[in-house]
């Protein structure tokens, strides 16, 4: 047991020299960094005024073009300035026919005119679609092959209508609470405010949707148009306007079309209609009615793709693919 002694003590001395030359010694500390004092909170920027609203803009024409004629850039001035004085005053008259080149002929050939329809004439919505409805009403014919595929671009990039009061769920829901609390004594009036209510968006909006009535008016009918009037006639229901005319046109227009197409051209059509019968869209509130209770309620019509419609084409469709 002695003997080990010795060679235990031998041991742990190398080993603690080994380690000894293995360890590195340890590095002193560097002294902490001052810590910064915080700066002080910056003063929020005053927030920009929204100017967003364009209604409170004052209406201003586009810049004249130098590419358009002289006697085009007057009449497109013109046009603008009477939807301008609408815009400021109720009795100032716009309109009812797209009648201005009746007197004054266009001197655009369709390419020209195409190019303005696609361009922005007037910084207010409502007097840029007044002026292109009146331009477009200058042609006075379809487009002929060279323009109707830009024609049928610029139609399909119309975008969505204006509203329509109460057009919309979240506008309705208001509209049907404040009727219902009416009665016999104060329902004429509640109608006159209504209709003209109607009027005066009419006054001002309408010539947006007889412009798009116009331009697919003018369009060469095909398959392709057929589709962009079915989305046209979307958006205006969604906008809550009532289409079952435009609709009518639309799903009449294909069977027309259908008369000059192959069997499976016919049937890719019918395919295209298909899916649209019966759609539900919404509701447009027409009057205020009397209920069982003698309370207001609104009168409303359907905004759908009516069903009965759809099948008769279809029906129509197939009997023209069947006799090729």
């Amino acid at each position: 047991m002695k003997s080990i002694i010795p060679f235990l003590l031998t041991a742990l001395c190398l080993a603690a020299v080994a380690l000894a030359q293995t360890t590195k010694p340890a590095r002193p500390l560097k002294p902490e960094r001052p810590v910064k004092p915080e700066r002080p909170d910056r003063p929020e920027r005053p927030e920009k005024p929204d100017t967003s609203d364009k209604a409170d803009k004052p209406v201003r024409p586009t810049k004249a073009d130098a590419a358009i004629p002289a006697d085009v850039q007057t009449a497109v001035t013109a046009l603008g300035k009477e939807m301008e004085a609408a815009l400021k005053s109720p009795d100032a008259p716009l309109r009812t026919e797209a009648d201005y080149f009746k007197s004054v002929p266009l001197t655009l050939d369709q390419a020209k005119l195409l190019d303005l329809l696609g361009k922005r004439l007037h910084s207010d919505a409502r007097a840029d679609a007044y002026v292109k409805w009146q331009l477009l009403g200058g042609l006075g014919a379809t487009f002929d092959e060279k323009s109707a595929a830009k024609a049928v671009q610029i139609y399909g990039r119309l975008g969505a209508p204006p509203t329509r009061p109460g057009g919309t769920p979240a506008d309705q829901t208001p509209l049907k609470q404040l009727v219902s609390r009416l009665d016999a004594d104060n329902l004429d009036k509640a109608n006159e405010q209504w209709r003209k209510k109607l009027a005066d968006f009419d006054r001002l909006n309408g010539p947006a949707l007889r412009y798009r009535d116009v331009l697919y008016n003018r369009l060469p009918k095909s398959g392709q148009v057929i589709r962009a009037g079915l989305q046209d006639a979307e958006e205006r229901m969604q906008a809550g306007h009532p289409s079952r005319a435009f609709i009518k046109q639309v799903t009449s227009d294909a069977v027309t079309v259908a008369a000059n197409l192959s069997p499976a051209a016919v049937n890719n059509l019918a395919g295209l209609l298909r899916p649209y019968a019966g759609r539900q869209i919404g509701e447009a509130l027409d009057e205020i009615q009397l209920d069982d209770n003698k309370r207001g309620r609104w009168k409303t019509e359907k905004l759908e793709f009516e069903r009965k419609m759809f099948e008769d084409a279809d029906e129509s469709l197939v009997r023209i693919s069947r006799t090729r």
